[in-house]
């Protein structure tokens, strides 16, 4: 089997015995950092089992970067429950799966607890420890990292000069981040840029400077406002502070005020 993925050999040959000998699980967890292919891997593995997802009625996605209510479960819930239309499987895609209200998670456990033969379910998160606990331990989980730079280098060769050096200062072993950069636009380069001059004002900048900096970040959505805090861990890698951010990012799922949140954010950053 061609996996054509960067990356994660033992996780893709994990899944080709798994195919090979026949024995799929009902369900998966794709556990691991934002952008290193997760959702690359589970769109290959439904490939294998169903042929092309494209417009494929046997393949179900569902986006939860804004969140997943349990009408969508529902609908889910009812397309499982139909036979295969042209394969021998049906294949559903979870994509943030984290993203679940209580109400959607308490109604895919049902579909966990009662599962339709030649029904296979993948669920992708960063954050699996927000899972129900009756649905991790029904799952089987694979737990991938970071993928070595040296991997994707020839991808990055390829790529000018400036979209490579930001690709190669903000993915830090995450591919899907630096394909998202390689392909960004001239206005998405300019925001990545604002990014990391934000991050040294962040850890180099005076108290005067910070300030500024979170009344111009608090104006923002708080999907952009995530995606700042999500630049700033990376690139805090061996940063003391990074504990604080990632705290923030957690705290923006609760709808904090985000003025506040910042603020607090570069006083620690101050100590």
């Amino acid at each position: 089997m061609d996996w054509q993925i960067l990356g994660h050999q033992k996780q893709t040959e994990f899944l080709t015995k798994a195919i090979q000998s026949g024995r799929i699980a009902h369900a998966y967890i794709f556990a691991g950092p934002a952008g290193v292919g997760k959702k690359t891997v589970a769109q290959k593995f439904a490939e294998f089992l169903i042929g092309t997802i494209k417009n494929n009625p046997d393949c179900i996605e569902i986006v939860g970067r804004e969140g997943i209510r349990i009408e969508a479960i529902r609908d889910l819930a009812y397309k499982l429950s139909l036979k295969p239309y042209s394969a021998s499987y049906k294949v559903a895609v979870i994509d943030d799966a984290e993203n679940m209200t209580t109400e959607a998670s308490n109604a895919l456990l049902k579909v966990f607890e009662e599962p339709k033969p030649g029904t296979v379910i993948i669920l992708i998160t960063s954050n699996p420890q927000k899972l129900l606990s009756t649905i991790t331990s029904r799952a089987q989980k694979v737990t991938f990292g970071l993928v070595l730079e040296e991997e994707y280098k020839t991808f990055l060769e390829q790529a000018p000069d400036q979209k490579r050096l930001l690709a190669q200062k903000l993915s830090l072993g995450r591919p899907g981040i630096a394909y998202k950069i390689l392909n960004a636009s001239e206005d998405q380069i300019a925001e990545l840029e604002r990014t990391l001059a934000l991050f040294e004002i962040l850890t180099r900048g005076d108290l005067v400077d910070k300030m500024k900096m979170v009344y111009e970040i608090a104006d923002l959505e708080t999907a952009q406002i995530k995606e700042i805090l999500e630049s700033w861990i990376v690139l805090s890698k061996n940063h003391g502070h990074k504990r604080h951010l990632l705290a923030a990012s957690g705290l923006m799922d609760r709808n904090v005020n985000s003025k506040l949140l910042l603020s607090n954010l570069i006083l620690n950053f101050s100590v």
